[in-house]
């Protein structure tokens, strides 16, 4: 089969690139060919398709872009693939893609790594920073009563607007053959919002590659992934205020990184951005890997792959974390943005016996080969394939 994979970034900015990139490479691994579509940038990875890539320019359009239309119809007329499979486009490349698309009659599949298409600002949060879902019921101007956007009212205005129009124009419900959503959680929550594509909803965990297992507890900590502000940071660096005999490592680039270097004490190390064997290694001599969420988490790849090391993970009880973390099997939950729970449950765990801690780990990497290995992802994607 030949398949069109498509993102707004062609680099690992985040869990929907590490899914889509990894999702490039399982099916290319089982006899597939793919073309990839993207936007250019000096962070890239290597493309032999590059040359379709758009330009991210003043030219290019957020909500409709003509010169993301004619490449996509350059793409398509040369490259001939049999199936579209898109991971991220609001807000880059544009859903202005896919009318073209489907007057080609190819089947389009999307993984909804994100809240995107029924939250103007994503993550449901709101200007004060408390989850928010008022805008159920295509409500998007509360978007702007609550200044949702954290670059303020005007950004806020821009993404109201943008979400009327593309539910205008450009109806998601109308023009995507089949949704694969990350958890049922993030599934769950979608169909709250739109019961129209119940028949067209698929749930499929994301699947990681990276298995090591390792039971040896470590000597510190781990965060890893972007530092924005709906991650839960603030509240792990208070909670390790608390906790000075405690080391904590934190991995990752983001809007906050300024912040945390001004604000850390000294049993918290901000090591930057890590990947490959650098970062499995890191992964895999922590003692717990701590996902501190304050918005609906909808996949947490941070979870997904600190299973796959047998490494037991500590959440806040919000979006997937809660269903992926088993409280006291695979590791423990706490009370999101309450910094004091979160201290107190990092205390517990420093006091688990050997074999305790070895049953958490034990459980965490058998609930990763249960659920995140490339085989069960493979099959259950190809099965919407083949709907198709």
């Amino acid at each position: 089969m030949k398949i069109l994979q498509i993102n707004n970034n062609f680099y690992k900015k985040g869990g929907a690139e590490v899914v889509f990139f990894d999702t490039i490479e399982l099916l290319k691994q089982n006899g597939h060919m793919v073309v990839s579509f993207s936007i250019e940038n000096y962070k890239n990875e290597n493309s032999e398709y590059e040359n379709y890539f758009i330009k991210n320019t003043w030219r290019h359009n957020r909500f409709y872009s003509f010169e993301a239309i004619g490449k996509i119809k350059e793409l398509i007329i040369n490259e001939k693939p049999e199936l579209v499979h898109i991971h991220e486009l609001i807000g880059g490349i544009s859903f202005s893609i896919l009318p073209f698309i489907k007057k080609m009659n190819i089947p389009i599949v999307l993984t909804v790594h994100d809240f995107r298409l029924i939250c103007p600002a994503y993550v449901f949060i709101n200007g004060k920073n408390e989850i928010c879902e008022k805008c159920k019921g295509h409500k998007y101007y509360n978007c702007i009563f609550n200044k949702c956007s954290p670059e303020g009212y005007i950004r806020s205005c821009i993404l109201t607007a943008e979400s009327y129009l593309r539910d205008l124009f450009l109806p998601y419900e109308n023009l995507i053959d089949q949704f694969i959503f990350v958890s049922k959680f993030s599934m769950n929550k979608f169909l709250e919002f739109n019961p129209n594509v119940t028949n067209k909803s698929n749930q499929i965990y994301n699947y990681t590659g990276k298995f090591k297992y390792n039971n040896t507890p470590g000597n510190y900590f781990l965060y890893f992934g972007r530092l924005s502000r709906e991650k839960g940071i603030n509240t792990l660096l208070n909670a390790f205020k608390n906790l000075p005999d405690l080391q904590l490592k934190i991995v990752g680039e983001g809007d906050l990184k300024s912040e945390i270097e001004k604000n850390k004490t000294t049993n918290i190390e901000l090591l930057g951005y890590k990947s490959g064997d650098e970062l499995e290694r890191i992964i895999q001599d922590s003692y717990f890997v701590i996902a501190p969420s304050e918005c609906y988490e909808t996949g947490s790849m941070t979870t997904i792959e600190a299973f796959a090391k047998g490494k037991p993970a500590i959440g806040s009880n919000l979006g997937a974390l809660g269903e992926l973390i088993d409280d006291g099997n695979t590791g423990f939950v706490f009370q999101q943005r309450n910094s004091k729970n979160l201290a107190e449950i990092i205390l517990k765990s420093t006091q688990l016996t050997k074999e305790k801690y070895t049953r958490l780990s034990v459980n965490a990497y058998k609930y990763a080969k249960d659920n995140f290995t490339s085989e069960i992802y493979y099959n259950k994607l190809m099965d919407i394939y083949k709907k198709l």
